[in-house]
């Protein structure tokens, strides 16, 4: 079975430019839902979440940075399960580094916002501050 999509693109160019904008903003929101959500349930895995979160919610807020420019940061991430707020501060393990042999503590809430940064570009560029798990 052939799992290609065949995009018919018209001949003016503006026209053709709005086709292909939609068309790359579904892969980058697809992209972005499938790899967040994958790093996001390892997380809570690691910290032993139970029941198993259902949706993670933030917003952004701006820094100025050297050039002049905007750089926008995950802010007030919210974890829910079935509609319930999550305490995500009281979730704290003790595990290896990422950049050395040394053991820390490390806290839910600042693990996954490593996790958002590293789709900041993008969920900022389509709007997306949540999704479901």
């Amino acid at each position: 079975m052939n799992n290609e999509i065949t995009l018919i693109l018209p001949v003016e160019l503006s026209e053709r430019r709005k086709v292909l904008e939609k068309e790359l903003a579904k892969v980058v929101t697809e992209l972005c839902f499938t790899g967040l959500r994958d790093e996001i349930n390892k997380v809570f895995e690691e910290y032993n979440i139970e029941p198993k979160p259902t949706k993670i919610k933030w917003d952004f807020c701006g820094e100025y940075d050297d050039e002049g420019g905007t750089t926008y940061y995950p802010n007030n991430i919210a974890v829910y399960t079935n509609g319930e707020k999550v305490e995500i501060d009281n979730y704290t393990i003790n595990k290896k580094s990422k950049w050395s042999d040394s053991y820390y503590d490390y806290e839910l809430g600042e693990e996954l916002h490593e996790v958002i940064c590293d789709y900041r570009h993008d969920l900022y560029e389509h709007d997306i501050e949540e999704i479901d798990l």
